[in-house]
């Protein structure tokens, strides 16, 4: 995955707080393979702009996808927050999420 992902940290006062990894799965189709944030810094809006760079960072990406255990309702709502729509199962007991990026959209970005 080092080899193949996009990893980014996320910093508050030079401190590494989280970070997140993105891989190329096709043509203008990413997958968020991992994002974290400190529980000291959790709830104060730091994944959400997390997201708010990788849509400006990748605009020209039309679907994202994301995976998470069927337990962790906290990240699952944070997800649809987000703009993430729960599309099925992965087979290892964890909920996928995709967000489809319309043109409508990515012009007013």
């Amino acid at each position: 995955m080092m080899i193949a992902g996009e990893y980014y940290k996320i910093l508050a006062d030079d401190q590494i707080i989280g970070g997140f990894v993105v891989l190329l799965r096709g043509y203008q189709y990413y997958e968020l393979v991992r994002i974290f944030v400190h529980p000291d810094f959790q709830n104060q809006g730091i994944g959400t702009q997390a997201f708010e760079f990788l849509w400006k960072e990748y605009p020209e990406v039309q679907l994202w996808r994301l995976g998470t255990p069927v337990w962790n309702q906290r990240t699952r709502h944070f997800y649809q927050k987000v703009g993430f729509t729960e599309v099925g199962k992965d087979g290892r007991d964890g909920i996928l999420f995709e967000k489809r990026v319309d043109e409508l959209r990515r012009k007013s970005n």
